[in-house]
C-alpha cells in the first residue's frame, strides 16, 4: 500500500467540532468578483454531509494576497448554503473573538464557513508539521476542534498550518474528496492500466518536473505528454529560443537544465507538442513550435492533439 491513512469511517463525529480543511478556491469576474465556477464548493458536499450531527466549521482559502481574486468567503459561503438548505453560516473573521464565538455557538448538523485563511499571515507561510503546529492560528482554534478533517486535495501540497498543523496536536482524517484521490493515485501507481500515459502542463513547472521524473524512472508511466508553461522549458532544453534562456532567472535555469537532463534520459517518453495555439486579440492563431519567439501560448495545436 502506497498511502496508509484515516477516513471518516474510522471516527466518530456525532456531537463532535470538526475542522474541515476544504479547497474551495474558485475562479472569480475580474469586474464584479462573482464566483464563476462553483465545482470545488459542490465538493465538499460528500463529507459535508457525511459528518452529519457534527458541528462542521470549514477553514478554506481564496487566491493569495496581492491577487486580483484575493477575497472574502462570504460568497463561497452563501454558494454552500444553497446546497445545503440554510445549515451554514459565515463569520467575517478567521481566528479573532468572533470567530470564537461563532464556533462556540454552532449546534449539532450546522457549518461555519470561517473568512478566508490566507488572511493570517502565518497561513502564508510553510514548514513541517510540528514547526506550523506552533503558530497562533493552530494554538487559537485548535482548543474548539475535536477532530481535523483534510479534503483539500487541490492544497495537499502545501505544508501550511490550516493543512497539516491541526493533524499535529489532535486527530486528522482525510474526507471523502481525499480519500477517492488518494486511492486514484495508488492505482495508478501499484497497478496501472497499460499503457499508462501521464498529460502535464500548467505553470508551476517547479512541481512537475520531480513528477516526470518519477513516473519515468519507476516506470509507472509509458509516456509522457508535456503542455502548458512545462513546453517552454522543455523546448529551452531542446536549444529551441535560446534568446529567451539568456532571460531567465538562475532557479528558471537550473529547471531547464532538469528538463535537459530529463530529455537525454527518457527522451523517447517524452512528446513534446509540435504546435501550440495563441491568442491574438481574441482569436485562436495556431503556429510550429518552430515559428515561435516570445510569444505567449495557451494550448497545444490540433496537430498535436492529433499525435
Amino acid at each position: 500500500m502506497v498511502f496508509d491513512f484515516l477516513t471518516l469511517d474510522d471516527v466518530e463525529t456525532t456531537g463532535k467540532t470538526v475542522f474541515l480543511r476544504v479547497d474551495i478556491n474558485s475562479p472569480l469576474d475580474p469586474v464584479s468578483k462573482r464566483i464563476l465556477n462553483d465545482s470545488r464548493i459542490k465538493a465538499t458536499l460528500d463529507t459535508i454531509n457525511d459528518l452529519g450531527d457534527a458541528r462542521v466549521v470549514v477553514g478554506a482559502h481564496q487566491s493569495r494576497p496581492g491577487k486580483y481574486d484575493f477575497t472574502s468567503l462570504e460568497l463561497h459561503a452563501r454558494v454552500l448554503q444553497m446546497y445545503l438548505n440554510n445549515r451554514v453560516r459565515f463569520v467575517d473573521d478567521t481566528m479573532g473573538e468572533k470567530a470564537q464565538r461563532a464556533i462556540q455557538e454552532l449546534r449539532p448538523g450546522e457549518v461555519l464557513v470561517l473568512d478566508n485563511l490566507r488572511m493570517i499571515d502565518e497561513e502564508n507561510m510553510q514548514g513541517p508539521p510540528e514547526e506550523v503546529a506552533d503558530t497562533e492560528m493552530v494554538k487559537t482554534l485548535s482548543p474548539y476542534f475535536d477532530i481535523t478533517a483534510n479534503d483539500a486535495f487541490a492544497a495537499a501540497h502545501r505544508s501550511q498550518p490550516s493543512l497539516v498543523g491541526f493533524g499535529e496536536v489532535m486527530p486528522m482524517v482525510a474526507g471523502r474528496l481525499m480519500e477517492r484521490e488518494l486511492d486514484a493515485i495508488e492505482r495508478v501507481v501499484e497497478d496501472p492500466d497499460r499503457p499508462c500515459v501521464f498529460i502535464l502542463g500548467g505553470v508551476k513547472v517547479e512541481d512537475k518536473i520531480p513528477v516526470i521524473r518519477r513516473v519515468l524512472r519507476d516506470g509507472i508511466a509509458d509516456r509522457v505528454l508535456i503542455g502548458g508553461l512545462v513546453r517552454e522549458t522543455f523546448h529551452l532544453a531542446q536549444g529551441r529560443n535560446p534568446g529567451k534562456l539568456e532571460m531567465l532567472s538562475d532557479s528558471e535555469r537550473a529547471l531547464v537544465e532538469e528538463a535537459r537532463e530529463l530529455l537525454g534520459e527518457y527522451g523517447d517518453s517524452i512528446v513534446m507538442p509540435v504546435d501550440v495555439a495563441l491568442d491574438v486579440k481574441g482569436a485562436r492563431v495556431e503556429i510550429q513550435v518552430d515559428s515561435l519567439t516570445d510569444e505567449r501560448t495557451y494550448d497545444i495545436g490540433l496537430n498535436t492533439l492529433a499525435l
